[in-house]
Protein backbone atom coordinates (compact mmCIF):
# COMPACT_ATOMS: atom_id res chain seq x y z
CA UNK A 1 0.00 0.00 0.00
CA UNK A 2 1.24 3.51 -0.72
CA UNK A 3 0.32 6.83 0.77
CA UNK A 4 0.52 10.41 -0.46
CA UNK A 5 -0.43 13.13 2.01
CA UNK A 6 -0.95 16.82 1.35
CA UNK A 7 0.15 19.76 3.49
CA UNK A 8 -2.41 22.02 5.10
CA UNK A 9 -1.41 24.93 2.90
CA UNK A 10 -0.29 24.87 -0.70
CA UNK A 11 0.08 26.86 -3.88
CA UNK A 12 -2.54 27.16 -6.57
CA UNK A 13 -1.87 25.69 -9.98
CA UNK A 14 -1.24 28.14 -12.77
CA UNK A 15 -3.83 27.37 -15.43
CA UNK A 16 -7.46 28.43 -15.45
CA UNK A 17 -10.32 26.04 -14.61
CA UNK A 18 -12.35 24.28 -17.22
CA UNK A 19 -15.86 25.62 -16.73
CA UNK A 20 -17.43 22.32 -17.80
CA UNK A 21 -21.14 21.67 -17.54
CA UNK A 22 -22.83 24.34 -15.45
CA UNK A 23 -26.19 22.59 -15.42
CA UNK A 24 -25.71 19.96 -12.73
CA UNK A 25 -28.94 19.89 -10.73
CA UNK A 26 -31.88 17.80 -11.79
CA UNK A 27 -35.48 19.08 -11.48
CA UNK A 28 -36.69 18.72 -7.91
CA UNK A 29 -33.20 18.18 -6.51
CA UNK A 30 -32.67 19.48 -2.98
CA UNK A 31 -29.71 21.23 -1.46
CA UNK A 32 -28.78 20.99 2.19
CA UNK A 33 -27.62 23.70 4.54
CA UNK A 34 -26.04 22.41 7.71
CA UNK A 35 -28.87 23.39 10.10
CA UNK A 36 -27.33 26.78 10.90
CA UNK A 37 -30.55 27.98 12.44
CA UNK A 38 -30.31 25.37 15.19
CA UNK A 39 -27.17 26.95 16.61
CA UNK A 40 -28.85 30.36 16.37
CA UNK A 41 -31.86 29.16 18.31
CA UNK A 42 -34.26 28.50 15.43
CA UNK A 43 -35.00 24.80 14.98
CA UNK A 44 -36.91 22.92 12.34
CA UNK A 45 -37.29 19.42 11.01
CA UNK A 46 -37.48 17.71 7.64
CA UNK A 47 -40.58 16.74 5.71
CA UNK A 48 -40.76 13.00 6.00
CA UNK A 49 -42.66 9.99 4.70
CA UNK A 50 -42.51 6.39 5.80
CA UNK A 51 -39.65 4.28 4.45
CA UNK A 52 -38.89 0.58 4.53
CA UNK A 53 -35.56 -1.18 4.81
CA UNK A 54 -34.07 -1.36 1.33
CA UNK A 55 -30.83 -1.77 -0.52
CA UNK A 56 -29.95 -0.03 -3.78
CA UNK A 57 -27.09 -1.11 -5.96
CA UNK A 58 -24.80 0.56 -8.47
CA UNK A 59 -21.97 -1.02 -10.40
CA UNK A 60 -18.90 0.23 -12.21
CA UNK A 61 -20.07 -1.93 -15.13
CA UNK A 62 -23.66 -0.65 -15.25
CA UNK A 63 -25.27 2.30 -16.99
CA UNK A 64 -26.79 5.12 -14.97
CA UNK A 65 -30.31 3.73 -15.32
CA UNK A 66 -29.18 0.38 -13.90
CA UNK A 67 -28.04 2.02 -10.65
CA UNK A 68 -31.61 1.66 -9.34
CA UNK A 69 -31.74 -2.13 -8.99
CA UNK A 70 -32.84 -3.55 -5.65
CA UNK A 71 -30.82 -6.48 -4.36
CA UNK A 72 -30.24 -8.72 -1.38
CA UNK A 73 -26.95 -8.94 0.48
CA UNK A 74 -27.08 -12.71 0.03
CA UNK A 75 -26.58 -12.39 -3.73
CA UNK A 76 -22.83 -11.99 -3.24
CA UNK A 77 -20.71 -14.25 -1.05
CA UNK A 78 -17.12 -13.83 0.19
CA UNK A 79 -16.03 -16.58 -2.27
CA UNK A 80 -17.06 -14.34 -5.18
CA UNK A 81 -15.47 -11.16 -3.84
CA UNK A 82 -12.07 -9.74 -3.11
CA UNK A 83 -13.49 -7.67 -0.28
CA UNK A 84 -15.98 -5.05 0.82
CA UNK A 85 -16.26 -1.77 2.73
CA UNK A 86 -18.84 0.44 4.47
CA UNK A 87 -19.48 4.19 4.17
CA UNK A 88 -21.07 6.38 6.89
CA UNK A 89 -21.48 10.08 7.59
CA UNK A 90 -23.01 12.74 9.86
CA UNK A 91 -23.51 10.43 12.81
CA UNK A 92 -22.22 11.98 16.08
CA UNK A 93 -25.55 12.68 17.81
CA UNK A 94 -25.54 15.18 20.69
CA UNK A 95 -28.21 15.41 23.37
CA UNK A 96 -28.36 19.22 23.27
CA UNK A 97 -27.80 19.96 19.59
CA UNK A 98 -29.88 18.05 17.06
CA UNK A 99 -33.01 18.59 15.01
CA UNK A 100 -36.36 17.83 16.66
CA UNK A 101 -37.32 15.39 13.90
CA UNK A 102 -34.60 12.96 14.96
CA UNK A 103 -35.75 10.52 17.66
CA UNK A 104 -32.87 11.04 20.10
CA UNK A 105 -29.87 8.80 19.40
CA UNK A 106 -32.08 5.84 18.53
CA UNK A 107 -31.33 6.32 14.84
CA UNK A 108 -27.56 6.37 15.28
CA UNK A 109 -27.73 3.23 17.42
CA UNK A 110 -29.98 1.40 14.94
CA UNK A 111 -27.59 2.23 12.12
CA UNK A 112 -24.62 1.07 14.20
CA UNK A 113 -26.38 -2.22 14.91
CA UNK A 114 -27.23 -2.72 11.24
CA UNK A 115 -23.61 -1.97 10.29
CA UNK A 116 -22.42 -4.71 12.65
CA UNK A 117 -24.98 -7.16 11.28
CA UNK A 118 -24.00 -6.33 7.71
CA UNK A 119 -20.28 -6.59 8.45
CA UNK A 120 -20.76 -10.07 9.94
CA UNK A 121 -22.95 -11.10 7.01
CA UNK A 122 -20.38 -9.96 4.45
CA UNK A 123 -17.46 -11.49 6.32
CA UNK A 124 -14.78 -9.54 4.41
CA UNK A 125 -15.18 -5.83 5.24
CA UNK A 126 -11.76 -4.16 4.99
CA UNK A 127 -12.42 -0.58 6.13
CA UNK A 128 -15.07 2.05 6.88
CA UNK A 129 -15.16 5.41 5.08
CA UNK A 130 -16.33 8.23 7.36
CA UNK A 131 -17.31 11.42 5.50
CA UNK A 132 -17.25 13.67 8.58
CA UNK A 133 -19.40 15.55 11.09
CA UNK A 134 -18.45 12.82 13.50
CA UNK A 135 -19.08 14.79 16.70
CA UNK A 136 -21.98 17.24 16.85
CA UNK A 137 -22.11 20.15 17.31
CA UNK A 138 -18.47 21.24 17.76
CA UNK A 139 -16.17 18.29 17.12
CA UNK A 140 -13.60 17.05 19.63
CA UNK A 141 -10.85 19.17 21.13
CA UNK A 142 -8.28 16.46 21.85
CA UNK A 143 -7.60 12.72 21.97
CA UNK A 144 -8.81 12.82 25.59
CA UNK A 145 -12.20 14.35 24.77
CA UNK A 146 -14.92 12.16 26.35
CA UNK A 147 -16.95 12.32 23.13
CA UNK A 148 -14.64 9.65 21.68
CA UNK A 149 -16.39 7.37 24.15
CA UNK A 150 -19.94 8.73 24.28
CA UNK A 151 -20.44 9.24 20.53
CA UNK A 152 -18.19 6.60 18.97
CA UNK A 153 -16.79 3.82 21.17
CA UNK A 154 -19.99 3.35 23.18
CA UNK A 155 -22.15 3.29 20.02
CA UNK A 156 -20.18 1.24 17.46
CA UNK A 157 -19.20 -2.30 18.42
CA UNK A 158 -15.54 -3.19 18.93
CA UNK A 159 -15.72 -5.38 15.81
CA UNK A 160 -16.52 -2.30 13.73
CA UNK A 161 -13.84 -0.25 15.47
CA UNK A 162 -11.23 -2.94 14.84
CA UNK A 163 -11.40 -1.82 11.21
CA UNK A 164 -9.66 1.36 10.04
CA UNK A 165 -12.07 4.30 9.84
CA UNK A 166 -10.86 6.42 6.90
CA UNK A 167 -11.89 9.96 7.80
CA UNK A 168 -12.06 13.63 6.87
CA UNK A 169 -13.25 16.71 8.73
CA UNK A 170 -16.76 18.11 8.32
CA UNK A 171 -17.77 21.65 9.18
CA UNK A 172 -18.96 20.65 12.65
CA UNK A 173 -15.66 18.87 13.33
CA UNK A 174 -13.86 22.17 12.76
CA UNK A 175 -16.23 24.24 14.93
CA UNK A 176 -14.57 23.50 18.27
CA UNK A 177 -11.13 22.47 17.04
CA UNK A 178 -9.41 25.86 16.87
CA UNK A 179 -5.95 24.30 16.59
CA UNK A 180 -7.03 22.65 13.35
CA UNK A 181 -9.02 25.56 11.95
CA UNK A 182 -6.42 28.20 12.80
CA UNK A 183 -3.14 26.32 12.50
CA UNK A 184 -0.96 25.23 9.59
CA UNK A 185 0.09 21.84 10.99
CA UNK A 186 -2.39 18.98 10.53
CA UNK A 187 -0.83 17.20 13.49
CA UNK A 188 -2.49 19.83 15.69
CA UNK A 189 -5.92 18.59 14.61
CA UNK A 190 -7.66 16.58 17.32
CA UNK A 191 -8.70 13.82 14.88
CA UNK A 192 -5.27 13.50 13.23
CA UNK A 193 -3.86 9.97 13.39
CA UNK A 194 -1.14 8.75 11.02
CA UNK A 195 -0.70 5.37 12.72
CA UNK A 196 -2.63 2.91 10.55
CA UNK A 197 -2.53 0.27 13.30
CA UNK A 198 -3.92 2.56 16.02
CA UNK A 199 -7.61 1.69 16.02
CA UNK A 200 -8.39 3.78 19.10
CA UNK A 201 -8.98 6.68 16.70
CA UNK A 202 -9.86 7.26 13.06
CA UNK A 203 -7.17 6.97 10.41
CA UNK A 204 -6.55 10.50 9.10
CA UNK A 205 -2.84 11.01 8.32
CA UNK A 206 -3.46 14.45 6.82
CA UNK A 207 -6.32 16.71 5.81
CA UNK A 208 -6.01 15.51 2.19
CA UNK A 209 -4.58 12.02 1.76
CA UNK A 210 -4.73 8.81 -0.23
CA UNK A 211 -4.10 5.12 0.35
CA UNK A 212 -3.85 2.32 -2.21
CA UNK A 213 -5.39 -1.14 -1.81
CA UNK A 214 -3.92 -3.12 -4.72
CA UNK A 215 -5.36 -6.33 -3.29
CA UNK A 216 -8.81 -4.79 -3.94
CA UNK A 217 -7.90 -2.97 -7.14
CA UNK A 218 -8.77 0.41 -5.61
CA UNK A 219 -7.34 3.58 -4.14
CA UNK A 220 -8.95 5.72 -1.44
CA UNK A 221 -8.66 9.51 -1.91
CA UNK A 222 -9.79 11.68 1.02
CA UNK A 223 -10.39 15.41 0.49
CA UNK A 224 -10.95 18.42 2.76
CA UNK A 225 -13.53 20.43 0.81
CA UNK A 226 -14.86 22.56 3.66
CA UNK A 227 -14.26 25.68 1.53
CA UNK A 228 -17.47 24.58 -0.25
CA UNK A 229 -19.64 24.96 2.85
CA UNK A 230 -21.27 28.13 1.52
CA UNK A 231 -22.32 26.64 -1.83
CA UNK A 232 -25.71 25.52 -0.53
CA UNK A 233 -26.55 29.15 -1.42
CA UNK A 234 -27.01 29.76 -5.15
CA UNK A 235 -27.56 33.49 -4.50
CA UNK A 236 -24.61 34.54 -2.33
CA UNK A 237 -23.40 38.04 -1.76
CA UNK A 238 -19.63 38.37 -2.24
CA UNK A 239 -19.15 38.59 1.54
CA UNK A 240 -20.95 35.24 1.97
CA UNK A 241 -18.70 33.22 -0.37
CA UNK A 242 -16.66 31.55 2.36
CA UNK A 243 -16.99 28.93 5.06
CA UNK A 244 -18.79 31.05 7.65
CA UNK A 245 -19.59 27.81 9.42
CA UNK A 246 -17.16 26.88 10.84
CA UNK A 247 -14.86 29.90 10.44
CA UNK A 248 -17.17 32.49 12.05
CA UNK A 249 -17.29 30.18 15.09
CA UNK A 250 -13.50 30.19 15.54
CA UNK A 251 -11.19 32.78 17.17
CA UNK A 252 -9.36 33.19 13.82
CA UNK A 253 -12.00 33.73 11.15
CA UNK A 254 -9.69 35.24 8.52
CA UNK A 255 -6.97 32.60 8.96
CA UNK A 256 -9.60 29.84 8.98
CA UNK A 257 -11.07 31.06 5.69
CA UNK A 258 -7.58 31.14 4.15
CA UNK A 259 -6.69 27.69 5.48
CA UNK A 260 -9.84 26.07 4.15
CA UNK A 261 -9.37 27.62 0.70
CA UNK A 262 -5.83 26.29 0.46
CA UNK A 263 -6.80 22.90 1.83
CA UNK A 264 -9.47 22.58 -0.84
CA UNK A 265 -6.97 23.65 -3.51
CA UNK A 266 -4.56 21.00 -2.26
CA UNK A 267 -7.33 18.41 -2.27
CA UNK A 268 -8.25 19.26 -5.84
CA UNK A 269 -4.60 18.94 -6.84
CA UNK A 270 -4.31 15.57 -5.11
CA UNK A 271 -7.38 14.26 -6.91
CA UNK A 272 -6.02 15.38 -10.30
CA UNK A 273 -2.70 13.63 -9.63
CA UNK A 274 -4.29 10.40 -8.46
CA UNK A 275 -6.59 10.29 -11.49
CA UNK A 276 -3.52 10.71 -13.67
CA UNK A 277 -1.07 8.46 -11.79
CA UNK A 278 -3.00 5.76 -9.94
CA UNK A 279 -2.62 2.22 -11.26
CA UNK A 280 -5.83 1.02 -9.59
CA UNK A 281 -9.05 0.24 -11.47
CA UNK A 282 -11.29 2.08 -8.99
CA UNK A 283 -10.88 5.36 -7.10
CA UNK A 284 -12.98 5.79 -3.95
CA UNK A 285 -13.09 9.56 -3.49
CA UNK A 286 -14.78 11.21 -0.53
CA UNK A 287 -15.20 14.52 1.25
CA UNK A 288 -17.82 15.97 3.57
CA UNK A 289 -19.83 17.63 0.78
CA UNK A 290 -22.25 16.10 -1.76
CA UNK A 291 -21.57 16.40 -5.47
CA UNK A 292 -24.31 19.01 -6.00
CA UNK A 293 -22.28 21.44 -3.87
CA UNK A 294 -19.71 21.49 -6.68
CA UNK A 295 -21.99 23.42 -9.08
CA UNK A 296 -19.60 26.40 -9.14
CA UNK A 297 -17.16 25.28 -11.83
CA UNK A 298 -15.45 28.68 -11.66
CA UNK A 299 -14.35 27.73 -8.16
CA UNK A 300 -13.01 24.34 -9.21
CA UNK A 301 -14.09 21.94 -11.96
CA UNK A 302 -14.66 19.17 -9.42
CA UNK A 303 -17.61 17.67 -11.26
CA UNK A 304 -15.54 17.39 -14.42
CA UNK A 305 -12.96 15.35 -12.53
CA UNK A 306 -15.55 13.16 -10.84
CA UNK A 307 -17.09 12.39 -14.25
CA UNK A 308 -13.77 11.38 -15.81
CA UNK A 309 -13.73 7.62 -16.46
CA UNK A 310 -10.88 7.63 -18.98
CA UNK A 311 -8.54 5.75 -16.62
CA UNK A 312 -10.62 4.62 -13.63
CA UNK A 313 -14.10 4.13 -12.32
CA UNK A 314 -14.60 6.89 -9.73
CA UNK A 315 -17.09 6.34 -6.93
CA UNK A 316 -17.62 9.53 -4.90
CA UNK A 317 -19.13 9.79 -1.40
CA UNK A 318 -20.23 12.98 0.38
CA UNK A 319 -22.35 13.90 3.38
CA UNK A 320 -23.53 17.18 4.99
CA UNK A 321 -27.13 16.79 3.84
CA UNK A 322 -28.77 14.25 6.08
CA UNK A 323 -29.96 11.50 3.79
CA UNK A 324 -28.48 8.33 2.29
CA UNK A 325 -29.29 8.18 -1.41
CA UNK A 326 -27.92 8.51 -4.94
CA UNK A 327 -30.88 10.46 -6.33
CA UNK A 328 -30.58 13.93 -4.71
CA UNK A 329 -26.99 14.45 -5.91
CA UNK A 330 -25.54 15.92 -9.11
CA UNK A 331 -24.85 13.18 -11.63
CA UNK A 332 -21.25 12.11 -12.16
CA UNK A 333 -22.16 9.64 -14.90
CA UNK A 334 -20.48 7.61 -16.42
CA UNK A 335 -19.08 7.31 -12.89
CA UNK A 336 -21.32 7.26 -9.83
CA UNK A 337 -21.73 9.00 -6.46
CA UNK A 338 -23.63 8.81 -3.19
CA UNK A 339 -24.93 11.13 -0.50
CA UNK A 340 -24.11 9.37 2.79
CA UNK A 341 -25.16 11.97 5.37
CA UNK A 342 -28.01 9.96 6.90
CA UNK A 343 -26.01 8.58 9.81
CA UNK A 344 -28.51 9.55 12.50
CA UNK A 345 -26.56 12.39 14.05
CA UNK A 346 -28.26 15.66 13.18
CA UNK A 347 -31.62 15.41 11.39
CA UNK A 348 -33.84 13.45 9.03
CA UNK A 349 -33.71 15.39 5.78
CA UNK A 350 -35.32 12.41 4.05
CA UNK A 351 -36.75 9.05 5.15
CA UNK A 352 -33.54 7.41 3.94
CA UNK A 353 -31.25 6.97 6.93
CA UNK A 354 -28.42 4.44 6.88
CA UNK A 355 -25.10 3.68 5.24
CA UNK A 356 -23.59 2.42 1.99
CA UNK A 357 -21.85 -0.88 1.23
CA UNK A 358 -19.24 -1.41 -1.47
CA UNK A 359 -18.29 -4.84 -2.82
CA UNK A 360 -15.34 -5.68 -5.11
CA UNK A 361 -15.69 -8.83 -7.20
CA UNK A 362 -12.90 -11.10 -8.44
CA UNK A 363 -12.48 -8.97 -11.58
CA UNK A 364 -12.10 -5.82 -9.43
CA UNK A 365 -15.51 -4.49 -10.46
CA UNK A 366 -17.12 -2.29 -7.80
CA UNK A 367 -20.77 -2.50 -6.73
CA UNK A 368 -22.33 -0.12 -4.18
CA UNK A 369 -25.75 -0.06 -2.50
CA UNK A 370 -27.45 1.51 0.49
CA UNK A 371 -28.67 -0.25 3.63
CA UNK A 372 -31.39 1.73 5.39
CA UNK A 373 -33.12 1.44 8.75
CA UNK A 374 -36.91 1.83 9.16
CA UNK A 375 -37.93 5.48 8.97
CA UNK A 376 -40.43 5.23 11.83
CA UNK A 377 -37.66 4.13 14.18
CA UNK A 378 -35.52 7.15 13.28
CA UNK A 379 -37.63 10.13 12.40
CA UNK A 380 -40.52 12.08 13.94
CA UNK A 381 -42.85 12.73 11.02
CA UNK A 382 -45.05 15.15 13.02
CA UNK A 383 -42.36 17.84 12.98
CA UNK A 384 -41.87 19.68 9.72
CA UNK A 385 -39.67 22.39 8.26
CA UNK A 386 -38.72 23.80 4.91
CA UNK A 387 -35.70 21.99 3.48
CA UNK A 388 -33.33 24.10 1.43
CA UNK A 389 -33.68 27.76 0.51
CA UNK A 390 -34.45 26.92 -3.13
CA UNK A 391 -35.46 30.47 -4.03
CA UNK A 392 -33.75 33.79 -3.54
CA UNK A 393 -36.43 35.04 -1.13
CA UNK A 394 -35.81 32.00 1.08
CA UNK A 395 -32.14 32.92 1.32
CA UNK A 396 -33.12 36.43 2.43
CA UNK A 397 -35.38 34.93 5.10
CA UNK A 398 -32.51 32.86 6.44
CA UNK A 399 -30.23 35.89 6.49
CA UNK A 400 -32.74 37.74 8.68
CA UNK A 401 -33.16 34.79 11.04
CA UNK A 402 -29.49 33.91 11.29
CA UNK A 403 -28.06 37.40 11.34
CA UNK A 404 -25.65 38.97 8.93
CA UNK A 405 -22.22 37.36 9.14
CA UNK A 406 -19.56 38.40 6.68
CA UNK A 407 -16.46 36.82 5.22
CA UNK A 408 -13.18 38.42 6.19
CA UNK A 409 -11.51 37.63 2.87
CA UNK A 410 -12.69 38.56 -0.60
CA UNK A 411 -13.59 35.58 -2.81
CA UNK A 412 -10.69 34.54 -5.03
CA UNK A 413 -11.08 31.30 -6.95
CA UNK A 414 -9.55 32.04 -10.33
CA UNK A 415 -6.50 29.81 -9.81
CA UNK A 416 -8.04 26.83 -8.04
CA UNK A 417 -7.46 24.37 -10.84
Amino acid sequence: MSLESQPCLGEANAHSPDNGDQSVLQPGQSRKISWRLLLGGALGAGLLVSGLMLARRSSSQETESEFKDTVSLSESTPASRRGSFLVLGDWGWDEWAHAPNLLENRCQKLIAEKMLETMRELGDVQFIINVGDSFYPNGVKSKQDPQWWTKWRNIYDQELRNLPWYSVYGNHDYNGDASCACGSNPQACAQFNADFNNRNFFYMPNLNWNREHPELGLEVVALDMNAYEWTWNRYPNPDEMCSLEPCANTPCQEQCELNLKYRAKDGFGLLKRRIEDSSQKNLLVFSHYPSDYFWNETMTPMLSLLRDNSKHHIEYFGGHRHSTDDSSVASTWPNHNWLVGGGGGWSCDSPQQGFVVGEIDMDYNLTTYSVLVPTDDCCDKTTTTTDEPEEEEDVETERRLWGKRKCKLAPDFEHWS
